[in-house]
């Protein structure tokens, strides 16, 4: 799994939950880095990223993703989901983890994402 966020705080305790429950875990702060990381390793099944990060949004970075990988699944962060979807922003069938989120939140909705076919969640239909 590949997470992609740029607040630090947020990102280290995400990044701490989900190795305490024994996921395989790479950490980006930022969407370049991350694409660099996804170049690099084969094993990443599940991008994990917040929407909204300057220089490049996290739906952005899946559609980039998603061509190198076509069959990775994502799942998507964020602390302002229904100003997206008001905006037409992002799509309504996008899966996204609301901020703030508890552990019990994140773990559940990481587990949904890994059981996807990774065909439901291409970054194609975003």
């Amino acid at each position: 799994m590949l997470l992609v966020e740029d607040e630090p705080q947020l990102r280290k305790i995400t990044a701490r939950i989900l190795e305490r429950h024994n996921y395989r875990l790479r950490v980006a702060e930022n969407p370049h880095d991350a694409l660099t990381m996804i170049r690099e390793d084969a094993r990443v099944e599940l991008l994990l990223t917040d929407v909204v990060m300057p220089g490049m949004s996290g739906l952005q970075l899946a559609e980039q993703a998603a061509s190198l990988r076509p069959h990775l699944r994502l799942l998507f962060m964020s602390g302002f989901p229904r100003d997206l979807w008001e905006r037409g922003e992002i799509d309504h069938d996008l899966v996204i983890l609301e901020k703030p989120f508890d552990s019990g939140q994140l773990l559940q909705r990481v587990s949904e994402a890994l059981s996807q076919h990774p065909e439901q969640s291409e970054a194609t239909d975003l």
